[in-house]
């Protein structure tokens, strides 16, 4: 029968101090309670003095081991001293009871003694403080609640008005009971006083008050972790060191929770140890007021296992001081089906050291709300550093809020990959070596969520894309908040680098069109991988330095040693130049760089080509495009290929004022395909180029005209030049002539583009080859990333 150690104390208020009478044990290291020889009525004094009674006061000031096998005890105080180890164990059931009336501590255990309860046999030891509201207890030295492995175990129990303060240590060893304070009785542990849960589970005075210096330790759990039992409890410090945990486990630390020192969990046996547990359907709140450290390899904590749906919101573990992980393992949230939020909150700084992840291992997803939060929300500057270099998971739901309210904010101390940014109130600063990667490539508000005048990324910011739509970045620089704006050419995953300069980049060389730039404050651009983009600058209160009404402002990167427009073919003007608001367009750009706003006169900032288009028509050609109506050309040239590669003007069109659509048509065509380009001249001489597009002059002939990128991360464009109409068969081999993929089609008579999904391709150099009806076309070659 499992041993266990019951404490209890029943109240005897109507005994007097007049009849109290003092007894010293002089029965040696080992005797018996109920013999009188083995009492004396002075310290080391003669024995005979009888056995103690209910009104007597018992003083252990030799180290002893007495047999107090006995159906009932009483007497009014137990007092152990002199840096003595006392133990007191009992063959049958047997409580002994303190009622600590009279002036005198009724139980006393001094700093440095020990006072050990135990069993020996299959029966409990009940010890009772019972008393009234002046009955008082101190435990400064250790009081260890033994038992066997036989005994149901020692209790120990404070009740009608008893007070019991610990300044020492209490254990309970891993065959006690439980602590129990009921009917009015007080149990506190004062500063720097122990708690020590060395049983397998237990229970957690209830009642019990707790200093914030306190200490819980929890190591003898194997089976069961100790329960909490008052709801909500509030403790001081909390270890939680189990090698023996025989499973997974969970703490079960309801809402209203409180610990008001520091949370360590050292070793779970490298079982799963959950801290918050869902008691209903309303929302789980736990607080640290200190620190919170997982250490140790194998060391597992998750905040929930539990699936708390839309009737609750969710789960908060909310840390005022720092959050440390040293080789241990820490997830938000392990429930797969949660629809409610999971949010740690810090107050301090967080250090992820060694091994081991911080993440949210639950697969739940959302594209409206963010399930898994960690939120730093301190009054300080605070810090941020993981070895493992993210707290991101594989669907990209973890989200950072910065809820700093410090003029500092939050500082990255290594690099940091997170799913998604939710501002609320200040700055996250980086560096190139310590960047912040936003991971989730949707383009939705949820993914960079509420950035202001004062909350952005104050340095530069990698962020994931895949849309071809336009992408916001939170960039700032110091106190300067200017966010630049992205689109990708087409919907292939993309890697991007985005840092803001709030200074002029100290080079202002312009080359024409442009007579100037910003002196004020500049972005640089890098690439990672992927699709290529436009950029738009916007401008946010301030006009351009140096900018009139007659110029206007577009976007513009230093490049060979001046400021280069980049507005092309596909971009935008400002106008007036002096304007303080509006947005400006670049054209796809291609390379890496840094990018301001560039200023030049209206009538000569570049053409933009709205579009490019060729059809034949019988046996001719149209060749049709359209410009901006704000550009002034100067004038056109068509340029026409047999190969695709060495062209010839064949038409030379002037531009026209207020004209935005020309055609030509070409009567002399080439046999089989025919490449067109067109050439547009600035009127400061500046030349511009299109995309190449192209026709089939053969009744029966079809093409492949051209594969777009040939630098493939996900999906690549193929254009398909056609005589007649019919299904075309597109066959993806490898350079060993293994086929990998067979895509089908249907194709009319003229020009067609396909978009082809490559992701699933191992990286490699690849061919497509193309088969209209039957017949081989032409093989395009392209390498997958």
């Amino acid at each position: 029968m499992k041993k266990k150690l019951l404490f209890v104390v029943l109240c005897f208020m109507s005994i007097t101090a007049s009849l109290a009478a003092p007894r010293f044990w002089v029965g040696g290291a080992s005797g018996v309670w109920n013999s009188a020889a083995n009492w004396s009525a002075t310290s080391g004094g003669a024995g005979g003095a009888g056995v103690p009674g209910s009104t007597d006061d018992v003083t252990f000031d030799t180290d002893a081991v007495v047999d107090v096998s006995l159906a009932s005890v009483g007497v009014r105080s137990v007092k152990v001293t002199n840096n003595r180890v006392v133990k007191l164990w009992t063959n049958t059931t047997t409580v002994l009871t303190v009622t600590g009336n009279g002036g005198t501590p009724g139980l006393d255990i001094d700093a440095g003694s020990t006072l050990r309860d135990s069993t020996n046999g299959v029966n409990p030891f009940t010890f009772v403080f019972s008393g009234s509201s002046t009955a008082t207890g101190a435990i400064d030295g250790t009081w260890l609640l033994a038992g066997s492995e036989d005994a149901p175990g020692p209790r120990f129990q404070v009740q009608n008005g008893a007070n019991v303060q610990v300044g020492g240590t209490i254990t309970m060893n891993p065959f006690a009971t439980f602590i129990d304070v009921v009917s009015g009785g007080t149990l506190s542990f004062n500063a720097s006083s122990n708690l020590n849960l060395a049983c397998d589970g237990g229970i957690v005075p209830s009642n019990a008050t707790f200093n914030t210096t306190s200490t819980i330790n929890v190591t003898g759990s194997v089976v069961s972790l100790p329960s909490f039992f008052a709801a909500p409890g509030s403790y001081g410090n909390l270890i939680i060191n189990t090698p023996g945990l025989d499973d997974d486990k969970s703490l079960a630390l309801t809402d209203g929770t409180v610990i008001k020192g520091n949370l360590q969990v050292l070793n779970t046996n490298s079982r799963k140890l959950t801290l918050l547990s869902n008691i209903g359907s309303s929302p789980i709140s736990s607080t640290v007021n200190g620190n919170v450290t997982i250490s140790g390899t194998g060391t597992t904590v998750v905040m929930s296992t539990d699936d708390l749906g839309s009737s609750g919101t969710g789960f908060t573990f909310d840390v005022d001081g720092s959050f440390t992980l040293t080789n241990g393992n820490f997830s938000l949230q392990d429930a797969n089906g949660v629809t409610g939020v999971s949010t740690l909150i810090i107050g301090g700084n967080v250090a992820h050291t060694g091994a081991g992840y911080f993440t949210a291992n639950s697969t739940a997803s959302s594209s409206s709300t963010n399930y898994f939060i960690v939120e730093l929300d301190g009054a300080a500057a605070q810090t941020f550093s993981t070895s493992a270099g993210t707290i991101n998971n594989a669907q990209n739901m973890v989200a950072l809020r910065i809820n700093n309210s410090n003029a500092t904010g939050v500082t990255l101390n290594s690099p940091l990959i997170v799913g998604r940014i939710d501002f609320s109130a200040g700055k996250i600063n980086t560096t190139i070596t310590n960047l912040l990667t936003i991971n989730d490539p949707a383009n939705s508000s949820v993914v960079v969520n509420n950035p202001s005048t004062t909350r952005y990324v104050n340095g530069p910011v990698r962020r994931s894309m895949n849309a071809a739509t336009e992408y916001l970045i939170p960039t700032g620089k110091g106190s300067n908040y200017h966010s630049i704006q992205a689109t990708l050419n087409s919907a292939t995953l993309s890697v991007y680098t985005f840092e803001y300069f709030n200074t002029g980049y100290g080079d202002y060389t312009v080359a024409l069109p442009l007579t100037g730039v910003s002196n004020t404050e500049y972005w640089n651009v890098a690439k990672t991988s992927g699709e290529d983009l436009k950029i738009r600058l916007s401008l946010i209160g301030t006009a351009v330095p140096g900018a009139d009404g007659l110029d206007g402002v577009v976007v513009a990167r230093f490049s060979t040693g001046a400021w280069r427009t980049v507005r092309g073919l596909a971009g935008t003007l400002i106008q007036p130049g002096n304007s303080t608001t509006g947005n400006t367009f670049s054209d796809t750009q291609l390379f890496n760089g840094d990018y301001t706003f560039g200023f030049g006169p209206a009538s000569v900032v570049p053409v933009k080509l709205i579009n490019f288009t060729a059809q034949k028509i019988a046996a001719t050609a149209r060749i049709d495009w359209e410009v901006d109506a704000a550009t002034l050309p100067a004038a056109f040239e068509v340029l026409k290929s047999a190969d695709g590669r060495n062209f010839n003007t064949v038409a030379t069109v002037a531009g026209i004022n207020n004209t935005t659509r020309y055609q030509i048509t070409d009567n002399d065509l080439y046999k089989g395909l025919n490449y067109y380009r067109l050439k547009l001249v600035e009127k400061d001489g500046t030349i511009g180029l299109s995309k190449v597009v192209a026709i089939m002059n053969n009744d029966n002939g079809v093409a492949l005209t051209s594969l777009l990128p040939t630098l493939v991360t996900s999906q690549a464009k193929v254009s398909i030049a056609a005589g007649i109409g019919g299904h075309l068969e597109l066959v993806v081999t490898d350079m060993q002539g293994r086929t990998w993929r067979k895509l089908g089609a249907t194709v009319s008579a003229g020009n067609t583009d396909l978009w082809l999904d490559f992701s699933n391709l191992p990286a490699g150099t690849y061919q497509v080859t193309g088969y209209m009806n039957g017949n081989k076309t032409t093989t395009l070659r392209f390498v997958k990333q």
